[in-house]
């Protein structure tokens, strides 16, 4: 509600609301995320193409001003051979091309610094809700702490027909009530797919007691902690009815950073998840990209129709098969605004094998992906060691091939660079000299995942997971 103060020098003074100066602040912010993206990319194009262009142009430059200019290249065969490696490294960045134009459209195109999820609809008779969650049950302590953080959220929240259900592998000890159970999966259930697919294929074939027709089910992973806007989002999404399947963002900083380095890592996520996540559900409706989430919404319905046997890779994505399939099945879906709280990695090795296992069990997703561009982004996680020289030699060095070719790899580099500071302005709190720190420590850290993520890509290779194996060889390894 405005305000209006009188006075005899200044009459009828509007003064803003707090949600109108929220609203203010946000833009504000949003404005300086802008000329930041613009300032990042001019940076990088200036590095790769637009400097190469100046009369002035010196691809490297002598360590002394009295020496002679260095060739930036070297001569002969060897010259030859080393061009032929950037131009191929050139190419092999095109492929982030898909993400790079989403993530920049998504960033620009939507306010991502305004916060609170108004209600949208008639809370009268909101929908009924269940939020999910798998656990294998090795962290008993971790999975009770993680279902009280939730109900105590949802309790506050404008549901009233809710439940929480933890499914797992082995008891971990909650004590029923009303909104809370705690589901076993039986040993001796044994359909055709592992892990957590094994796991959501129970639920559909042996339901818990009073799930309703038409309600909603929201998938978190087991370390996910809901927060009083996603669940205002997930309420709205429910309500509107007009899609099936919704994902939103998920924040992995507010838990508190354990290694600041990893914190900066798991901060350029959300910029995916605003960015080319937001932008595809959003505008197509459908994931062109495959999407990484922490939790979705999806429809009993659809749920029930699209099922969790026909995934034949077990893993981390299951998700994105289940998402898969209801788009070939011609389901809609939507970005759901909100966010909530994810858990970065306790270690670096942890987190070397999380993207492993990401990696490998991506690529059956990107073979059954109905959409090129899915393919396309799959591969360029897969070749990132060859990007590596184009960003080397174009960032440092500034060595040219084809002017098309060094302006667009400038771009997604730019790009990708800014997810990690975007990250950091985005998720960090607001102790100030810690935050500027990291923002101006962000570029740094990029360059250094890069390697980070090469060295996954090798590993995944050189490395089975034994869990993702396609359809399970044999039924006597569950349990």
């Amino acid at each position: 509600m405005t305000r209006r103060r009188s006075s005899f020098l200044l009459p009828n003074v509007h003064v803003p609301s707090q949600n109108e100066a929220a609203d203010l602040a946000s833009i504000g912010k949003h404005i300086g995320h802008l000329v930041l993206i613009i300032f990042f990319v001019y940076v990088f194009e200036n590095r790769f193409a637009i400097g190469i262009l100046r009369d002035t142009y010196q691809p490297l430059s002598p360590p002394d001003p009295y020496d002679e200019p260095v060739p930036a290249t070297p001569s002969g065969p060897a010259g030859a051979i080393f061009m032929a490696v950037l131009f191929v490294s050139r190419l092999a960045t095109l492929l982030w091309l898909p993400q790079a134009i989403f993530n920049f459209c998504g960033l620009v195109m939507f306010n991502s610094f305004k916060r609170g999820v108004a209600p949208k609809f008639n809370t009268i008779d909101p929908p009924a809700v269940t939020f999910r969650s798998f656990t294998r049950g090795y962290n008993a302590e971790l999975t009770c702490e993680v279902a009280r953080k939730n109900l105590e959220v949802l309790g506050n929240s404008a549901l009233q027909n809710y439940r929480v259900e933890v499914i797992t592998d082995m008891p971990v000890g909650i004590e029923r009530n009303s909104n809370l159970l705690e589901r076993v999966v039986p040993r001796d259930f044994r359909p055709n797919v592992l892990n957590r697919a094994r796991a959501l294929q129970y639920c559909l074939e042996e339901p818990s007691e009073n799930v309703g027709a038409n309600e909603w089910i929201v998938h978190l992973d087991e370390n996910v902690v809901l927060t009083d806007e996603a669940v205002q989002g997930i309420v709205n999404f429910c309500s509107s009815g007009k899609h099936h399947f919704g994902a939103g963002a998920t924040s992995y900083t507010n838990g508190g950073q354990n290694n600041w380095v990893i914190s900066i890592v798991d901060a350029a996520k959300i910029a995916d998840d605003l960015g080319q996540t937001r932008f595809q559900f959003k505008i197509f409706h459908q994931p062109l990209l495959i999407w990484k989430g922490s939790w979705y919404v999806t429809s009993s319905i659809v749920e029930k129709q699209v099922g969790y046997d026909k995934i034949i890779a077990s893993g981390a994505s299951e998700d994105q098969y289940f998402a898969t399939i209801a788009n070939r099945l011609h389901y809609t879906f939507d970005f759901v605004d909100g966010e909530v709280w994810g858990h970065s990695a306790a270690t670096l090795g942890e987190q070397i094998q999380q993207r492993k296992r990401a990696l490998q069990a991506s690529l059956t997703i990107a073979l059954s992906h109905n959409h090129p561009l899915g393919t396309v982004q799959h591969w360029a996680s897969r070749l990132v060691p060859l990007t590596v020289p184009s960003l080397i030699f174009g960032l440092f060095w500034s060595v040219p091939t084809i002017f098309l070719l060094d302006f667009l790899a400038g771009f997604i580099f730019a790009i990708r660079a800014y997810g990690y500071t975007f990250g950091v302005l985005r998720s960090f709190s607001n102790d100030m000299p810690f935050k500027a720190l990291a923002a101006l420590a962000s570029p740094l850290v990029f360059v250094a995942d890069l390697f980070l993520e090469s060295a996954v890509c090798v590993l995944a290779v050189i490395a089975k997971d034994p869990n993702i194996q396609g359809r399970r060889k044999s039924r006597a390894s569950i349990g």
